[in-house]
């Protein structure tokens, strides 16, 4: 079960995020005409409560007159009761426009932008000094609640009880003041406002729903519900009362009820965003974490400023490890309860995971300094330190952490998944200990543990749980599929596969078990094998997103680039509002240079994501492909407002800004990242280096490396940063000391290849070899330096050394079946003679058989050796569609058109090679076109 704290947090937040109540005009309209009438009656219901009847009235006074002013200013103040502040806004402004003084709306503007946030425009409009006297307790409980979002409690409380001087006996005013006191902790206060509000009027909606809040908080949540009932018995589409009750509900357990209110505000306000919020959190609750995430993009970043949304959307990156979004999300709640001990245990074990261990320490720090440290937070903060390498700070605080370890609760095994979400796995372990103790077959406890166990990495651990669960529940799949996943994790590749053929043989249509079993086909290369269980999957659920994705992920490995799209089209039609598959879609029409189409989709999706971090990079990505700079520039200003306290948008941004030539600017978006709080200025410090490079201005550039050396003494970043300065403006022979340098200090992959490049560019390529030898030497097992050295063999005709590193890579894990390295070796045994090239090209095929270099290797091979010619032929025919500027193969083409009795076809691809500048094959190409050309 969720915190029930965190419910009620949610509760409050939404009773103060009300829309305020209105105090009414009297009607002045002229009874004769058709939209009076309406207006009259429009009028009478909002009188009375009810808005929506009071909005359709309305609705026919504005069709028979849309000129009516006062029937345009009453749809405003329906349109602020609903929350609408931009509705409002726009019918206020019709309202003047047919004759409405302005002094007579200038409170209801200011309401309407106070909904929109823009809190400067609205507080402008409601000076005292211009407000008419009858609306003065109207705009005070504005400037109290404006005050408040800007957390100036003294102001705000001024202002409440202005309005309250003002106005002692309306109810909106005693209604939003009491809502203040509760917030301020004065329930007592608050409680005694309610009730006069309620025994003047027994049935006022929003009267007893700040009593069942109030109620909620002292007597508990049973007792509230009376009031929320009582609320939706008066009007039953209220949409706050059916969220309070929903929130309400949640917190019993009586889950079925509080989704049925939720489902009932989809259908009065589609996707509103706070019904969305809670119905994500009883997904979260029941571990459906995917589905809960779901839910909240679905909220359009309208919540962004809503703490309980921010928790639970961190809560959830943790969870699927996206530590980048999950601490932007923990330092937003951090920024908005800065006093919240959870918010910075949470933020800084976030930060700790994306290695801010700097960051960690700082965010932790007012809890150590105000005493308030529990277990829990001595551990962040010794590890923290322990990371940094102050071990004598770290040995102290790990101490404490052991002595003053968290006390275990009457916890539950929801509670304890909740705990999990957090980070707090420890206390979720002992909480699920307890429950385990009182009932040791508790499947749901037993599930969740292994959970806990598989996340920490304790594989073994989770293996004994899982075999617990599968003595218990012999005939269940859960425990097999589980065991699967404690068993991948130990490299037991085979009997994880085993274990989830059983959960399927105990469950044919057990999702979960056939996709990991699908991945774990995909993941030993039997690519055909796992693309039959994702098929399967479908035909089961043919909106299976997940399936059509991992399909996705599979063509793209065939090197089938429409097969890809094509899954990818159908993944991004199941949900629209998923996110994830349209930005890979897009990404796929780049890759097959469908620019067209990625722009086409980029514009829907920033249409439907515009504030999203992931779409305004997809944005930016196919922008930039497309060669629209200033597009791209504009986008990633978008990114920067998303994530004002990321450093990596502003690195994107200026280097888009050098792009467009705007130099001053990109260099003053480096400077402003590095006053940034809790930013490591080393990575920024490199780019400074690169950036003054490309300027010219070599003597920046060398100051900004120095600030690096100094940043970072012990590692070879500065002049592995000059030495690839260097580099870039093709100067190697300057680069070569910096590089060397680099070396000296720590001799790690990227100095061994910088200066590998830098003695291939002056004419020194056995040194390059020798260099990557050193470094795969001292690595042995690394494939990159493999690869590396095989590479630059074969530019040097070394073809039998290049030869045996690559059949040293083939026995490497995961390289086995390696497109590449089949596809190179293939071609590197063709040079020397070796019987096997043939074989080892078609291996490649197999494995990758619409990758084009294959094709090419393979179809060219067949020729060579005799082969299927018109195999060969239709395979070159392939591999030049899909490099049509590679001269090499087109003279490959050429040579099976030749050989396929097709002269005419051979003669022209020979022409169209020969034009290319550069062409290994010139000599060969023109010898047979010559040949061609004579008979």
């Amino acid at each position: 079960m969720l915190n029930k704290t965190f419910f009620k947090l949610a509760a409050a937040t939404l009773a103060l995020a009300a829309p305020v109540g209105i105090a009414a005009f009297p009607a002045h309209a002229d009874a004769r005409s058709e939209s009076n009438d309406a207006y009259v009656q429009g009028f009478r219901l909002f009188q009375a409560g009810d808005y929506r009847s009071a909005r359709i009235q309305l609705m026919k006074a504005l069709k028979a007159n849309p000129n009516n002013g006062l029937a345009r200013l009453l749809q405003a103040r329906v349109a602020l009761e609903f929350g609408s502040g931009i509705q409002a806004q726009t019918e206020l402004e019709r309202a003047m426009q047919a004759g409405i003084p302005s002094a007579k709306v200038r409170h209801l503007r200011a309401h309407a932008l106070m909904m929109q946030r823009k809190y400067g425009e609205a507080m402008d409009l409601l000076d005292a000094r211009t407000i008419e006297p009858q609306f003065a307790a109207y705009a005070a409980r504005l400037r109290g609640q404006i005050l408040t979002q800007q957390r100036n409690l003294p102001e705000a409380r001024a202002e409440f009880e202005r309005a309250l001087r003002i106005a002692p006996k309306d109810p909106e005013t005693l209604v939003d003041v009491a809502r203040f006191y509760a917030s301020d902790g004065k329930l007592k206060e608050a409680s005694a406002l309610a009730d006069q509000v309620l025994a003047a009027k027994p049935t006022n909606v929003k009267g007893l729903m700040l009593k069942g809040d109030l109620v909620r908080r002292s007597q508990g949540l049973e007792p509230s519900l009376t009031y929320f009932n009582r609320a939706l018995e008066v009007d039953p589409n209220n949409i706050e009362a059916l969220l309070e009750r929903a929130a309400t509900l949640g917190d019993l357990k009586r889950e079925d009820q509080a989704r049925a209110d939720l489902k009932r505000i989809n259908g009065l306000v589609p996707d509103h965003p706070l019904a969305l919020y809670l119905e994500a959190v009883l997904e979260t609750r029941a571990g459906q974490y995917e589905k809960a995430r779901q839910l909240m993009t679905r909220t359009k970043g309208l919540l962004s400023n809503y703490v309980p949304a921010l928790m639970l959307q961190g809560m959830l990156a943790y969870q699927a490890n996206d530590v980048a979004q999950a601490t932007d999300f923990f330092g937003k709640v951090v920024g908005a309860s800065p006093q919240s001990v959870l918010a910075r245990k949470l933020y800084a074990a976030s930060q700790l995971k994306g290695n801010d261990t700097r960051g960690a320490i700082e965010t932790l720090k007012p809890i150590i300094d105000s005493g308030s440290a529990d277990g829990r937070t001595y551990a962040l903060y010794g590890a923290a330190f322990a990371r940094e390498g102050n071990m004598a700070e770290a040995q102290q605080y790990l101490q404490k952490a052991v002595t003053e370890a968290p006390k275990a609760g009457e916890l539950k095994t929801q509670l304890a998944m909740t705990q999990l979400l957090q980070g707090n796995a420890e206390s979720a372990e002992e909480g699920l200990m307890d429950v385990l103790k009182d009932d040791s077959k508790s499947l749901q406890a037993l599930m969740v543990l292994t959970l806990i166990q598989i996340r920490d990495r304790e594989f073994d651990k989770a293996l004994v749980t899982s075999n617990r669960i599968i003595t218990l529940y012999p005939n269940l799949p859960v425990g097999y599929n589980i065991r699967g996943g404690a068993e991948l994790g130990l490299g037991q590749t085979k009997k994880a596969e085993a274990s989830f053929r059983t959960a399927l043989e105990k469950k044919s249509d057990y999702t979960e078990a056939r996709r990991n079993l699908a991945q774990v086909l995909i993941a030993t290369n039997r690519i055909p094998e796992g693309e039959r269980e994702l098929k399967q999957l479908l035909e089961y659920n043919k909106r299976d997103g997940r399936a059509l994705t991992l399909l996705a992920v599979t063509a793209a490995r065939r090197g089938d680039a429409t097969a890809r799209v094509e899954w990818l089209r159908q993944a991004a039609a199941v949900d629209a509002k998923q996110l994830g598959p349209r930005v890979q879609l897009a990404d796929a029409y780049l890759d097959t240079n469908q620019n067209k189409r990625a722009l086409d989709e980029v514009a829907s999706i920033l249409r439907d994501f515009p504030e999203q971090p992931q779409a305004l990079l997809a944005a930016a990505r196919v922008y930039e492909a497309a060669g629209q700079k200033s597009q791209v520039e504009s986008v990633l200003n978008r990114l920067v407002n998303a994530q004002p306290d990321s450093p990596q948008p502003r690195v994107m941004l200026a280097r888009a800004q050098e792009a467009n030539k705007k130099v001053a600017a990109a260099r003053a978006t480096y400077q402003r990242i590095l006053t940034m709080p809790r930013v490591d200025p080393t990575p920024v410090y490199s780019e400074l280096v690169f950036f003054e490079a490309r300027q010219g201005d070599w003597n920046a550039a060398k100051q900004w490396a120095e600030r690096l050396r100094k940043q970072a003494p012990k590692e070879n970043f500065a002049d592995l940063a000059l030495g690839r300065a260097y580099l870039g403006r093709n100067q190697a022979a300057a680069a070569l000391p910096y590089l060397e340098a680099a070396r000296k200090t720590k001799f790690n992959l990227a100095a061994a290849r910088a200066l590998s490049q830098a003695y291939v560019q002056t004419g020194k390529p056995a040194q390059a070899v020798t260099m990557m030898q050193a470094y795969q030497k001292a690595n042995p097992r690394d494939p990159i330096a493999l690869a590396a050295i095989a590479e630059l063999q074969m530019q040097q005709r070394q073809y039998k050394a290049a030869i045996a590193n690559y059949e040293a890579l083939r026995k490497l894990p995961n390289a086995e079946q390696s497109v590449t390295v089949l596809n190179n070796l293939a071609w590197a045994y063709s040079l020397v003679g070796d019987k096997r090239a043939l074989a080892t090209a078609k291996q490649a095929y197999a494995v990758g058989p619409n990758v084009p270099a294959v094709q090419d290797t393979y179809g060219w091979l067949l020729l060579r050796n005799k082969g299927d010619r018109k195999l060969a032929l239709s395979l070159l025919q392939k591999a030049a569609a899909g490099t049509p500027n590679d001269p090499d193969v087109r003279f490959h083409l050429a040579v099976g058109y030749a050989m396929n009795g097709q002269r005419g076809k051979a003669t022209e691809a020979l022409e169209t090679a020969l034009k290319a500048p550069k062409f290994d094959s010139r000599p060969a190409a023109q010898k047979l076109l010559t040949s061609l050309q004579g008979s």
